[in-house]
């Protein structure tokens, strides 16, 4: 239930990774955009020694979250499997049953 809701320590993990990940995009777009700056001094992360030059906010790299249902696949069908073979059994031994 973790899983298809989106929550637990696998979800949290995942989403670690993915900011993480955000982060060094984000840090290589800062760097590209002090590097096309010839007046900056390029010390990162010194905010006095990178480019000073306004950003367009469009060019801003989004952090966009991707939730991953990998894990609750395998649990789910399973779910399912045994929902079915349970149901079959009670529906053959109904009506297997003599109800006279």
């Amino acid at each position: 239930m973790e899983g298809l809701a989106n929550t637990g320590i696998v979800r949290y993990m995942d989403f670690v990774k993915q900011v993480r990940r955000y982060r060094q995009t984000f840090i290589d777009f800062i760097k590209t955009e002090d590097r096309d700056d010839p007046e900056s001094l390029h010390i990162y992360p010194v905010r006095e020694g990178l480019s000073q030059k306004p950003v367009d906010p469009n060019a801003i790299p989004r952090f966009k979250e991707r939730p991953s249902y990998q894990s609750v696949i395998f649990p789910v069908g399973l779910l399912i499997l045994f929902n079915i073979l349970f149901f079959t059994t009670a529906q053959l031994s109904f009506l297997k049953c003599d109800l006279q």
